[in-house]
């Protein structure tokens, strides 16, 4: 062996658990947030993607999970103030938006279910949020498509 050679000599389980954090990385980087869908959401779409927190005030831990989640997602993917966050989440003051992206923060960074929930989480809200998107191009587009055709037609 050469003197330039240095080995770590580590448990198996630190290995592994090395490993699970590295792929829970490589997940969370993954993850593409398309800006302009975001920018282009009314807020009455935003009001019905997050529609379930209208609909209880439940303490149930899932459910209030849910809630703290969607409050971190709108308030680390848009540009809106707390009052409209709170709004859109069915709260009634800002220092719950505040509590509710601390609380969440602080968990994804501590347990790795918690991270795994909510990235599902966010997939799920921002397939709805491209669904809703899509749709509002593409209509505009056939639209121009149909006049078009019908101009062509005219003009024939």
């Amino acid at each position: 062996m050469g003197l330039h050679q240095k080995y770590i000599i580590v448990k198996r389980t630190e290995y592994n658990n090395m490993l699970k954090e590295i792929e829970r990385i490589r997940k969370r980087e993954k993850r593409v947030i398309n800006p302009a869908a975001i920018a282009e959401m009314t807020l009455e779409d935003m009001k019905e993607i997050f529609a379930f927190c209208h609909e209880t005030k439940s303490r149930v831990s899932d459910i209030v999970e849910l809630r703290h989640f969607s409050r971190y997602f709108l308030c680390m993917n848009t540009e809106y103030i707390l009052s409209r966050i709170c709004t859109l989440t069915n709260s009634t003051h800002h220092a719950t938006i505040i509590h509710s992206r601390n609380i969440t923060q602080d968990n994804i960074n501590r347990y790795p279910s918690t991270m795994n929930a909510y990235i599902a989480f966010e997939e799920e809200i921002m397939g709805k949020i491209e669904k809703i998107y899509n749709a509002q191009v593409q209509v505009p587009v056939q639209e121009e498509e149909l006049e078009m055709a019908s101009y062509i037609k005219h003009i024939n």
